[in-house]
């Protein structure tokens, strides 16, 4: 709940998703990590403590193939599974020459964490514009200026925008009543409104030739980025997938992805407009489509504007 509140997405995203735009890790995760820190604890309490008292006598019965049923059995279990058999047997956490244990433990879980999200990204077809990165907020959720741009572009990257193929998924239709109805041609899936429905390819035109004068005037590296999205096929599809993750060491490139980064809200929310203007809005509630009138400009007018500016 909290997650998505804080990406300003309703519905039910994939968990994985929202975890990823965020930052954050599952829960058995952070368990495991202060279950493993906890192993210091025990390992370097005073030897004249009941508790230290209690854990050694524990510890040498497992050991010796009994205490089935102590605590210290899962605390066995948890310390194999991460390789750190030899702190079993020895009973310490201080092997690791100039490696804190904490440092250790935060590193092995969090490639386990990594390895885990990556798998669940890969099996939701829904989150195939999502890039897998190290653990870190995205970049783009530091725009606190354009809020709708923002959540439309968290929505596109969760696959949670109301096209026709989210449609159909939610109400349980089959793919073929998902057909795009700006262009007939296709299912709309997200990737075909990002990328390829052709009613929008004047908008995803824009994106680029915005993007020429400030990434002109942001050095090599945005030299380096306005040639890479010249050669792409797809510029924009390409710039939301790699939203990154927000740094703070160099500036010129931290620049430069905000840069990117607003014009592809600008662009998607130019496309959003250009679709709800012609069909309305859509949603869903009680099992059953509930679509909104479309209001405002037409398509026809929107584009003709666009191009004007």
């Amino acid at each position: 709940m909290f997650g998505k509140a804080a990406l300003g997405v309703h519905g039910n995203p994939a968990a994985a998703g929202v975890r990823a735009e965020l930052g954050l890790v599952e829960l058995q995760f952070r368990r495991q990590a202060l279950k493993l820190r906890w192993w210091d604890r025990l390992c370097s309490v005073l030897p004249e403590r009941l508790l230290s008292l209690v854990f050694r006598r524990r510890h040498n019965e497992i050991l010796s193939g009994g205490a089935r049923y102590s605590g210290l059995q899962s605390m066995k279990d948890l310390l194999l599974s991460y390789g750190f058999s030899e702190e079993w047997l020895q009973r310490r956490s201080d092997l690791k020459v100039n490696v804190s244990w904490t440092t250790e433990v935060k590193a092995v879980v969090n490639l386990r964490a990594l390895a885990s999200a990556s798998a669940n990204i890969a099996g939701r077809s829904s989150l195939s514009l999502l890039s897998l990165r190290p653990h870190g907020i995205a970049h783009y959720l530091d725009d606190r200026k354009n809020m709708a741009g923002t959540r439309l572009l968290a929505k596109v990257r969760l696959g949670h925008i109301m096209v026709m193929a989210t449609v159909a998924r939610m109400l349980g239709w089959p793919a073929n009543r998902a057909l795009c109805l700006l262009c007939h041609d296709d299912i709309e899936s997200v990737r075909h409104f990002v990328q390829d429905c052709p009613v929008l390819d004047r908008s995803r035109a824009k994106f680029v030739r915005g993007l020429e004068l400030p990434l002109s005037l942001s050095g090599a590296v945005g030299l380096e980025r306005l040639d890479m999205l010249r050669r792409s096929g797809s510029p924009l599809l390409d710039s939301v997938i790699s939203c990154s993750v927000a740094t703070s060491g160099d500036g010129d490139r931290c620049q430069v992805d905000a840069a990117v980064e607003s014009a592809v809200k600008n662009c998607l929310s130019a496309m959003w407009r250009i679709r709800e203007s012609v069909l309305g809005r859509f949603g869903v509630a009680a099992g059953r489509l509930v679509v909104s009138p479309p209001s405002g400009p037409r398509a026809a007018e929107l584009i003709a504007r666009q191009e004007a500016n």
